[in-house]
């Protein structure tokens, strides 16, 4: 098969871009490894009813126009793929329905969205410690929530779980956020410029009085949180104004902010970029085009913005393939300047935001050396910054020295803290560390999925 534009996503970014070159008589191929439309802040939005709707809050509601947009073009679209290699051409692997196959695309568009921001901390791997967004994974899959459930970390994910947990009837044991106090000291200048995009504001001070009110614990500026237990997760520890803490649960939901999914354009060949606002990778692009031609990169994956930037990234996106193929764009002048204004004024919040609820380096540096760092092969802590101490080390260098990043997921989970304890302890700047090598198969494949390719014709 053969396409003018393969699009890997169908979140907001992905849809909206999809649905708009198709407009312009492009053949377009959409593949997601969900089962239908709306990646994960919009999941099953097409299967839910009027009361998981209302549940799930205005936000979620949104995603319904996109999708009905999307469906009406009848364009190629095909969910559970996944796509494990982006090789030069573009020839893209993808896996679907078991079996592996390739589709060339004279351009990708890589609208991946973000993923949840590994933190460790004692006890992090303990079965019953849970991503929030797994939390909301079970809301939108299956209409469950855990009774008892503790919530800990930083960021608006926190509350609005909660706020959804408690509108389901499981009210939270309680909340522990983690944001350092020294923190809102540091937003408050970004505050009046935050207040363009104030409904972001309100939005969360709305979820903190209704939890307040519903009787909800609320432990603002905890810290040295710690997951106990034996075989699975019994209790969470805390400190909170010079007590110590602990409550009993068998689920403990953590959220340390979002990151975005960048292994698919690293493979690729686009250079990622650290954030030091930010603490993460992102990849180089301008407007959405990467350094690399043909390659672009659209919404979350791009830089961390919400789902409603995402979408108006997409379509913005799509004018700039218009006017690059010399094709009359869906947008025109006047109404791309009034999104791109309109996304400014919703960006607004950003810097706040990032200021309030960066992850805090200090607790990252004063966790246990017993503390994992990496799960997939096992790597403390300690062992990272032992190594870092004995020799001047990048990235693939610890890997070589410690197995950390070697694992399924390739370091997209360990990657930007193993960064930060090697830059730490060597006292160097991230950005000279390189990244972890991304290697194809992105994603797991079997041996037999691999022999059911097609083989290649010269």
């Amino acid at each position: 098969m053969q396409v003018d534009l393969l699009v890997v996503g169908a979140g907001p970014a992905g849809l909206a871009l999809a649905t708009d070159a198709a407009r312009l008589d492009l053949s377009v191929l959409v593949v997601d490894e969900q089962p239908a439309p709306g990646g994960q802040i919009y999941r099953r939005w097409e299967q839910q009813g009027d009361d998981a709707l209302a549940l799930l809050g205005p936000d979620y509601h949104r995603g319904g126009e996109l999708v009905h947009a999307f469906r009406r073009q009848g364009l190629h679209y095909w969910p559970g793929t996944r796509v494990w290699a982006i090789e030069p051409g573009f020839e893209v692997a993808l896996l679907r329905k078991g079996e592996a196959s390739r589709v060339q695309a004279a351009r990708v568009a890589v609208c991946a969205g973000a993923m949840e921001r590994a933190w460790p901390f004692a006890g992090w791997t303990l079965p019953g410690v849970v991503n929030a967004g797994g939390g909301q994974i079970l809301l939108k899959e299956q209409g469950l929530a855990a009774e008892g459930a503790v919530l800990a970390g930083c960021g608006p994910l926190l509350y609005l779980l909660a706020w959804q947990y408690l509108r389901h009837g499981r009210a939270p044991r309680a909340v522990i956020d983690l944001t350092p106090l020294r923190h809102y000291r540091r937003a408050l200048g970004a505050l009046p410029k935050a207040l363009r995009a104030g409904h972001y504001l309100w939005q969360g001070l709305r979820y903190q009085w209704a939890l307040k009110r519903a009787g909800v614990p609320l432990y603002l500026g905890a810290h040295g949180l710690a997951a106990e237990g034996d075989d699975w997760l019994q209790s969470v520890r805390f400190g909170h104004r010079g007590r110590q803490y602990h409550i009993e649960t068998d689920t403990l939901l953590t959220h340390f902010g979002v990151i975005p999914h960048t292994a698919l354009l690293a493979g690729a060949g686009c250079p990622l970029d650290w954030s030091p606002q930010r603490l993460c990778w992102e990849p180089c692009q301008q407007a959405g085009r990467t350094p690399v031609p043909g390659l672009y990169v659209a919404g979350d994956g791009a830089a961390i913005l919400g789902a409603r930037q995402a979408a108006w990234h997409g379509r913005l996106l799509a004018r700039e393939l218009a006017q690059e193929l010399k094709l009359t764009p869906v947008l025109n002048s006047e109404e791309a300047a009034q999104l791109q204004a309109q996304a400014a004024r919703d960006a607004a919040i950003r810097p706040f935001l990032e200021a309030l609820y960066r992850p805090d380096e200090r607790a990252l540096a004063e966790e246990s050396d017993t503390t994992l760092l990496c799960r997939c092969e096992n790597v403390t802590l300690g062992r990272v910054r032992a190594l870092a101490g004995e020799h001047r080390l990048d990235l693939n260098g610890l890997k070589a020295f410690s197995r950390c990043g070697m694992g399924p997921c390739q370091g997209r989970q360990c990657g930007p803290q193993a960064a930060m304890v090697l830059a730490a302890v060597q006292g160097r700047a991230v950005n000279e560390l390189g990244v972890f090598t991304p290697r194809w198969p992105a994603a797991p494949l079997t041996l037999a999925q691999l022999a059911s390719l097609p083989e290649q014709q010269d």
